[in-house]
């Protein structure tokens, strides 16, 4: 079982290894999550970024291979590390302390938006977070997107120090769509509160000219704001046993682009959504190599 693709999105961004208190490993980067999830679900993501050449890089190809994630717009340096990023937990809830100078700030977006012209590859849309863009200049992104003619689905994963206001406002200016969470949202538009959700979001749409924009709120669940509609809110399930909450907003976006992919009605989308994510919490990292877990989810939705 697996959703049906005739075209391909455009995951960019960083892949890195998440390294816990206890010296376990899981590769992860919100990007790779995304795109781990969507080729779970069927849907042949491309995943642009940059790796090593070091043993890491090596593990990343293995495991994205063994997943028949498409690699071959993966890039190499060979001058810095594979990415990695120390993870600390408290009651379950993760902190991210993010090194310098890490193999994915040397994405060459315009040789990889080269290489899907050459492939006749027309994307239905083209996914980034902004920690990649912490090194390097946006508009190389912008120009690569515009050349591809992808709109842009935003995830904008804000950890500190490694944003500026000007990247927020021009990565939401490009947008199509949006998802952030509570804590982002507070920081862009320090008028919102929960219970004015429906005005702040609305007028966030309407000033960066969005079509939707997505509000992950926890345990509290969800909001989605499109364009001119109704607010919809989604609860999010009850979990008795929490591993982690690692991944959650990776996973739960995932959903969404699979929602835009496959035409399902918003309010449709956000509740897979917010399911989806609930599931992932309740393992260690944001990924996993089960694929009985992506047929249940599939079987779930059919």
């Amino acid at each position: 079982t697996s959703l049906q693709t005739t075209t391909h999105p455009i995951i960019v961004g960083e892949i890195l290894f998440d390294i816990f208190p206890d010296g376990n490993r899981i590769l992860g980067g919100a990007p790779f999550n995304v795109a781990w999830h969507l080729q779970g679900f069927g849907l042949a993501p491309l995943m642009i970024s940059c790796l090593g050449q070091d043993a890491e890089s090596e593990q990343v190809l293995r495991m994205a291979n063994a997943w028949q994630l498409d690699t071959q717009y993966l890039q190499h340096s060979a001058n810095h590390n594979t990415g990695r990023v120390l993870v600390s937990l408290d009651d379950g809830i993760p902190s991210y302390e993010l090194p310098p100078e890490q193999a994915y700030d040397y994405i060459d977006f315009n040789a990889a938006a080269e290489q899907l012209l050459t492939a006749h590859i027309t994307p239905p849309l083209l996914y980034h977070g902004t920690l990649a863009f912490r090194q390097q200049a946006y508009e190389s992104l912008l120009h690569a997107s515009q050349r591809l003619n992808a709109p842009i689905f935003l995830d904008l994963n804000l950890r500190a120090p490694w944003w500026t206001s000007d990247l927020v406002r021009k990565s939401l200016q490009a947008a199509r769509w949006v998802k952030l969470n509570e804590e982002e949202l507070g920081l862009i538009l320090p008028t919102y509160r929960a219970d004015n959700a429906e005005t702040s979001l609305l007028s966030f749409c309407q000033h960066y000219d969005l079509d939707m924009v997505v509000l992950t709120r926890g345990a509290d669940g969800a909001f989605l704001q499109a364009r001119g509609k109704p607010l919809l809110q989604a609860s999010a399930p009850p979990i008795t046993q929490i591993e982690d909450t690692v991944g959650a907003g990776d996973a739960f976006c995932a959903v969404i682009l699979a929602g835009l992919l496959q035409h399902w009605p918003a309010e449709i989308a956000l509740a897979r959504a917010v399911n989806f994510a609930a599931r992932i919490c309740q393992q260690q990292g944001a990924i996993s190599s089960d694929e009985a877990l992506y047929q249940q989810v599939l079987r779930d939705w059919s």
